[in-house]
Parts: structure tokens; C-alpha cells; sequence
């Protein structure tokens, strides 16, 4: 019964292709899939007017090197995306997506659109780095909700908030957009925004931290960020003071937040760097000038043996400085945390078989798999 279910799968993918270059479920019909199977979208969009169903360990995978979309009348429940376009081709959404289990970043660009995508409170986002990420300059939003009893520490669903309180503060909901907020007090933040909200949204004393990629910063000089929150006139933006911060890791982090409501990354002053050497930089209060190199060496990774048995090595020749390096599950869990010089050879041992994926700021993900 298996067999015959991919069979009739797989025919079915290639006549969509051959007429429209799409896979359509019509109204009142059901597409179901079940046992693990991987429904593989090469240059092929997905509209979905009807009932679209998947196994827990099912998947959908977007490939090939053609823009592709994501529409229809009713939002797909599709339990682990894939995402793996090559030659810059994009996956854009007219229509909202609810996720189960995972958005997995191989390779590629899914483009919000104005529409949203609706995490279970289990589901994560994996792989998403500079090159394989959520953009959305038209609107739309990331969403997950969690229940948060003491969390430490906890970003739900890897979307890139992460919450610490020594209380229980409840059902929690995030959302991320990626549009540019503006208004009184702020002038310009990075292309990332985050919504908190909790039904007791008050004396929280919270600790907050926001992530984002060096591809959002929106020309803003990341030494200067600062965290801002919209105030409850939803037009003016009050400015925290950071409690940390890190230009590395990519995150600003504030401390003692005593309630939850809009969230971005600004500059404390309005300093704009021109990608050109001998940059003119000018805000209210002063001006100064700004010797700005641009270097273009492309950093080479290696990584061995590969597949291998639970052992193996990586190392980056070509980087300025040290960087970070992280290991994660396929399903977005931290498993391994480095930092690297150039040519140091690291070694990593003790793995269980399965895939993994390594993450090097400035790189793609690299899939390590263990037999």
C-alpha cells in the first residue's frame, strides 16, 4: 500500500508539471500523504484550494532554480518545508502557511509577501543564515505562541526572541516581520521587527534578546544598536539602552522589561555607512568621516570525512578574525557551539547517526551526515 501511494504521487507531480507547472488541489478534494513521504516541487508552485494533509514526518521540498509560489484559498498545513532553490530563485507566498513541525533553510529565499506563516508551538525554523532566510518587505509575519512557566533563555521556535523571567508569565505570542519601522524618537531600525504579547502584560520584569543577520541591517552601524519599544500610542518609539549586546552573535539583549509590546533595533544615533572608502557620515549632532574597507575574500571551509561515523573535522581558511561556529539538528536543535581562527583545524566526536547542519557566519550551512 506504501508503494502504490508514492507511485500515484510521483505521476501525479509530473503531470502537474507538464500542464501548468503547478500542483493543484481543488476545491473539496483532499491530498494526503503519509509514512515519511517527501513531496519534491522542482520549479513547481503549490495552490491549494482544498485539503492539503501531511504525516508528521512527511515533507515538502521547494528545488530547482525558478521562482515558485505558495496560493490558493485555503491555507496548507504542510509539516516540515524545505526550502532548497538554487541560482538565486525565491519562494514567494500568496498565501498563509501553517507549519507542524519545521521550516528547514537549505538553500534559498522565502519571501513573506504580505502573508504569514503560523508555527505550531512545537515547530522551529532551522538553518536560516545571511544567505537562507525569511525576507518581507511587502508586510507579513512569522508567528508562534508558547506557554512560558520560569523560561530561561527560551526562544521558541529559533525565531529570534529569546525570553527569560523568573515567573511564570503564560501563553506568550511572537510575531516577526521584516519591514522597516519608523516613527517619533526612531529614526530608522534594521529590516526586522518583533510583536510580544501576553494577557498579564504588566510588572513582567523580563529579560529580552533579539537576534538578527548582518542582511537586515538596513546601512545602519551595528556598534551604535540600541533596542527600541513602540509605545502604547502605536507612533513613538522609546529607546533602551542596551543591558548587552554582540556584534558577532548578532543580538542586542535588555534586562528588566516590565511589559511586552513591539520590538526593533536601531542605531542610538542616526549614523548611515557608505560602502565606499572615505565615507562623509552625518546625523543632527556632529559629523565625522569614516575610512571604511570593503574586503571580498571568500572564506573556504573543509570538512571531513564526510559522511562519516560521528567523527569528524572542519576548518575555514581565508577569515580576518575568529568566528563563531554552530551545530545544530536538522530540526533546529544547538548541539555544538565553537570558536575558530583561521586554519584551526576543529574536531567534533560523539555524534548519533542522522544530519546535521553546520552554520559559520557569512557561509552557507554546511549538511554533515553521520552513518
Amino acid at each position: 500500500m506504501k508503494h502504490k501511494l508514492i507511485t500515484t504521487l510521483l505521476i501525479f507531480l509530473s503531470i502537474a508539471y507538464q500542464s501548468n507547472s503547478q500542483l493543484k488541489i481543488e476545491a473539496g478534494a483532499t491530498f494526503k500523504t503519509s509514512s515519511s513521504v517527501s513531496v519534491v516541487l522542482t520549479d513547481i508552485d503549490l495552490e491549494n484550494n482544498g485539503n492539503f494533509v501531511q504525516d508528521t514526518f512527511s515533507n515538502v521540498r521547494f528545488s530547482g532554480i525558478q521562482n515558485s509560489v505558495i496560493k490558493g484559498s485555503i491555507s496548507p498545513t504542510i509539516s516540515n518545508l524545505e526550502m532548497m532553490k538554487l541560482n538565486n530563485a525565491i519562494l514567494s507566498l500568496s498565501n498563509h502557511v501553517n507549519i507542524s513541525k519545521a521550516v528547514v533553510f537549505l538553500s534559498g529565499i522565502i519571501d513573506l509577501n504580505g502573508y504569514n506563516v503560523m508555527l505550531d508551538s512545537s515547530a522551529i525554523i532551522a538553518g536560516e543564515n545571511e544567505a537562507n532566510r525569511f525576507v518581507g518587505s511587502k508586510g507579513g509575519y512569522i508567528q508562534i505562541s508558547k506557554y512560558m512557566n520560569a523560561p530561561s533563555m527560551v526562544n521558541p521556535g529559533n525565531i529570534g526572541a529569546t525570553i527569560s523571567s523568573n515567573a511564570s508569565i503564560g501563553n506568550v505570542n511572537i510575531r516577526r516581520g521584516h519591514t522597516v519601522q519608523s516613527g517619533t524618537g526612531l529614526l530608522s531600525s534594521i529590516s526586522r521587527y518583533y510583536t510580544i504579547a501576553t494577557r498579564s502584560n504588566t510588572g513582567l520584569s523580563v529579560r529580552v534578546r533579539l537576534q538578527y543577520l548582518d542582511a537586515e541591517k538596513n546601512n545602519l552601524d551595528e556598534n551604535t544598536f540600541v533596542m527600541y519599544r513602540l509605545a502604547t500610542n502605536g507612533t513613538s518609539w522609546n529607546k533602551f539602552l542596551q543591558t548587552t549586546k554582540n556584534t558577532t552573535l548578532n543580538f542586542v539583549d535588555k534586562t528588566g522589561i516590565n511589559s511586552f509590546s513591539t520590538f526593533t533595533i536601531g542605531g542610538d544615533s542616526a549614523i548611515v555607512i557608505s560602502r565606499t572608502s572615505n565615507a562623509i557620515v552625518n546625523n543632527s549632532a556632529f559629523s565625522r568621516k569614516l575610512n571604511v574597507s570593503i574586503e571580498t575574500t571568500q572564506a573556504k571551509l573543509t570538512v571531513g570525512p564526510n559522511p562519516n561515523k560521528g567523527n569528524f573535522f572542519f576548518q575555514v581558511n581565508g577569515m580576518e578574525q575568529s568566528t563563531p561556529a554552530l551545530l545544530y539538528t536538522l530540526d533546529g536543535k544547538l548541539i555544538g557551539q565553537y570558536k575558530i581562527n583561521e586554519g584551526q583545524r576543529q574536531q567534533v566526536s560523539g555524534l548519533k547517526p542522522g544530519v546535521y547542519l553546520l552554520k559559520i557566519n557569512g557561509m552557507e550551512p554546511y549538511k554533515v551526515v553521520v552513518q
